[in-house]
Parts: C-alpha cells; structure tokens; sequence
C-alpha cells in the first residue's frame, strides 16, 4: 500500500509541524494545533477501502436508528437561523441524511466518493448523489444556505482546502455545519491513555494520544487522517474565513433498548459538564460557522 509523508500542516499550511512525543505516525501543528497523521496512506487506497463490497451493510442493518439520528442531527439544524433553501451534504454516504432533510429544504444535493454507497442511495432513496471529493467538484453558479459534513473532515486529505471550498459554495450568511470525533480530548480517549500506561494489553496498538495506528485491513472500519479538539477546530475554521457560532457535541449514537438510554444518559451528562466547564468529554464534537456577510 502506497503512503505518503507531508511536511506542511493539512490544516493551515504551516511547516512549523513536529511529530507528536511518544507516538509514531503523528504530526502536530504548532500554529494552529491540528494534529494529523504522518506518514498515511495515498488517497486512491483511501477511495478503495471505502468503495469495498459490503462496506456499508451495517448501515442498512440499523436503518431505524440511524433514522432516528438523522432526526437528531436534523432537529438541530432546524433550530439555527437560517433560510431553508439549498442544502448540500458532503460524504452523504447512502443518502439517509439527505432523504430526511428533503422533506423540509427546498433543495437537497449530496456528494460521495463510495461507489457501493451512491448505488444504495439511488436505489434506496432515488437519489442521485455527485460522485467525487468536494474540492474537485463543481455547481456551475450553484450556491448553498446550509453545508453539511457530519463525520468527514476527518477523511479528508486537506481539510484547509476543504474548508475554502465550503465557504466559496455557501451564500453569504450561509451556514456550515460540522460533526467530528472527538479523538483526542473524550473521556473514552483519555481513559485509554490511562491503560496504556499501566500496560492493559487490549490498548497495546493504542498511542499515547489514545489513538490507534492507521491501517486499511479488516481490523478498520473507519480512516481518521486528522484528529480534532475544540481549539484547534475553531481555529481552522477562524483561519479559514468562518464566524464560529457554536461548538457543542454531536449527538451521535446509533442504539436501542438500554443502550440508548445509556448513551442518551451520557450524552446529557457530557453536554452539562461541556455547558458549564468548557471540556467536551464526549465522543463527538458539532460545529456551527457561518460564511460573513459582505
């Protein structure tokens, strides 16, 4: 497999990056604090892992609770002011999001980079999604009032890029809304810092950032090239031109029974100490940013 070594930050461009102490694979920027994996691997071994047969079965095995975490996800949205016009949802997977949002924007388009995925969301939900990265697409004079991009800058090769490309699509006063894990600062994150320091072996492959080493093999589901904190999100964002309105937790979580009460349970409890002290100890972080008006 193909990798390859990056000696400028993903995020800001800046070549003040140092590789984090006591891992191996990780870079941190010292300008706008993005840590980032380094070396990784090609973006064409990227597009392949994610366009692999049965990738997405497990998806289509819990449609219902992800329904209900679209309308989470979508609930929040309808509570930020703005107009409910075209809506633009990147990395739109099989389309659930977007066949959710139709209902109540005049105007839905998503793009993907999975071909498995594009085929489930035109046979699925009718949809037909724009096939490629954002930065390499183009709408002709087609602008947008909301973007979304739940659980993809974390994929993407250059989020800075990314970011420049949102901005250039959205109208002004338009809204981008990002969800994000939330690797490096979550209870769960730290706690495995912990056990790896007293030698748990089932943390072994873990760093000492809580993060485990990057592969595309069967032991991973998802690619994280980036890894956020709530400081270094809002600075990315500031630095790309965003008014940041809002960072707040992701409601993400796909369950039922005792298990949602569970992870509902711990989702309150994470937004009242983050409401409070300003420490995210979730899994997930949200971000609103707003494109200003001229």
């Amino acid at each position: 497999m193909a990798y390859e070594t990056l000696n400028k930050c993903i995020g800001c461009s800046s070549d003040e990056i140092h590789s984090v102490p006591g891992t191996e694979g990780f870079s941190k920027c010292g300008r706008c604090g993005l840590i980032f994996d380094n070396p990784r691997p090609s973006a064409v071994a990227i597009r392949e892992f994610y366009s692999r047969e049965g990738q997405y079965d497990g998806w289509l095995d819990e449609i219902a609770e992800r329904d209900d975490l679209w309308n989470r996800r979508l609930k929040k949205i309808m509570a930020i002011p703005t107009h409910r016009g075209a809506l633009l949802d990147v990395g739109a997977g099989i389309g659930q999001f977007l066949h959710h949002a139709s209902q109540v924007f005049e105007d839905v388009t998503g793009t993907e980079i999975s071909s498995s995925a594009i085929d489930i969301a035109k046979k699925r939900y009718g949809l037909n999604l724009v096939d490629g990265n954002l930065e390499d697409t183009f709408f002709l004079e087609k602008r947008f009032n909301i973007i979304t991009a739940f659980h993809v800058l974390e994929h993407v090769p250059f989020p800075g890029k990314f970011l420049d490309k949102c901005l250039s699509l959205l109208e002004e006063g338009g809204v981008l809304i990002l969800a994000v894990p939330n690797d490096v600062d979550s209870f769960w994150a730290r706690l495995r810092r912990i056990f790896r320091i007293f030698g748990s072996k089932k943390y072994s492959k873990y760093t000492s950032l809580g993060l485990p080493m990057l592969t595309l093999d069967d032991s991973t589901e998802e690619v994280h090239l980036s890894h956020f904190t709530k400081k270094s999100l809002s600075t990315l964002l500031s630095d790309r031109g965003f008014e940041v309105e809002h960072l707040s937790l992701d409601p993400f979580f796909v369950s039922k029974g005792s298990r949602l009460f569970r992870h509902k349970l711990i989702y309150r409890i994470c937004g009242l100490i983050d409401l409070f002290s300003g420490i995210n100890l979730y899994e997930t972080l949200w971000a609103v940013a707003r494109k200003p008006a001229t």
